[in-house]
């Protein structure tokens, strides 16, 4: 190593459908966003290795990021002394996939020192970084840090079976643009999980499977509207894929008023983003000036949002 400093990085990301139900084995599509990154500065000096980051951390998380980085060290038989600095732009609390964006960018950051090019490989920092992951959610499905790795709309199928997707920037689809609406701050994502756990255990077996065939469905629908640059798909996946969600009991009243807001100012589709009971809600419209009448109509709300390109 003949330079004293390394770089890891990581993007935030969002879910467009898929949410809890991957957890079944269900389809999901997520995308990675670049405005969001997070990224890892590694510089040598003497002693153990420690995390430096931003006082927007309570300490708890700053252990769990600390224990996060000691393990993707052990993970990689490496012992590291110095600092890692962290910079990041990605909203914590919010659903956007922090903690993901941090998963990747340490290990990426990690295994640069490692020899062995099958350690650096998109598919072995996926598998260490969902490991890392789990420390902050449970068991982690891989679907944040399939995004967060692939810095655009992704297909995943499980920890194997993930395709990034090509988008059609067709004439209907380019103009489109997601409106991401923050309502505020949710619980660990593990509550929402352990809630919509909870409603699955309860349900008929019968109605389980209608609503898990719902989201597959869904995942299908989006699947078909990116790639085919057809935003009616795309819509008509988003409001399935609400439609399940439902029944999970995820959804709060800030969510609920912010899905009803976007959809009365034009919006094709508007759904939660993410495990729920606060984060973001995720609308979809045709054109950059119809996000910005749902956007402003967020924000008189007293939401925060950002406009997005679907095809970017």
């Amino acid at each position: 190593m003949n330079d004293d400093s390394f770089i890891g990085h990581g993007c935030g990301k969002i879910i467009i459908v898929g949410e809890h139900w991957v957890l079944d084995g269900i389809p999901a599509v997520a995308t990675g966003v670049p405005d969001f990154t997070t990224q890892a500065h590694w510089r040598q000096a003497p002693g153990p290795l420690r995390l430096i980051a931003g006082e927007h951390l309570t300490q708890t998380e700053l252990a769990t990021s600390q224990a996060m980085v000691d393990d993707a060290q052990r993970h990689f038989h490496v012992k590291l002394q110095g600092h890692i600095h962290v910079n990041s732009t990605v909203p914590i609390r919010r659903g956007f996939g922090s903690s993901a964006a941090f998963a990747v960018a340490i290990v990426r950051l990690i295994a640069s020192q490692v020899r062995g090019d099958h350690k650096k490989t998109d598919e072995h920092i996926l598998a260490v970084a969902t490991a890392l992951e789990s420390q902050v959610h449970g068991t982690s499905s891989g679907l944040d840090p399939a995004a967060a790795l692939a810095a655009g709309p992704v297909w995943f199928d499980g920890p194997g079976n993930i395709q990034p997707l090509e988008v059609e920037s067709s004439e209907l689809l380019e103009p489109c643009r997601w409106v991401v609406c923050d309502v505020g701050a949710a619980p660990a994502t593990s509550v929402a999980v352990t809630r919509a756990t909870h409603a699955k255990d309860n349900m008929l077996a019968a109605e389980l499977v209608r609503l898990q065939d719902q989201a597959k469905l869904a995942a299908l629908l989006v699947k078909k509207g990116l790639e085919s640059g057809q935003p009616e798909w795309l819509s008509k996946g988003m409001e399935c894929a609400a439609s399940t969600l439902e029944a999970l009991n995820v959804t709060d009243t800030r969510m609920e008023r912010a899905m009803h807001i976007a959809l009365e100012r034009g919006a094709m589709a508007s759904k939660q983003s993410g495990a729920g009971l606060g984060g973001l809600v995720l609308s979809l419209t045709g054109t950059a000036r119809e996000a910005e009448t749902v956007s402003d109509a967020l924000e008189q709300a007293g939401f925060g949002t950002w406009i997005l390109e679907v095809t970017s």
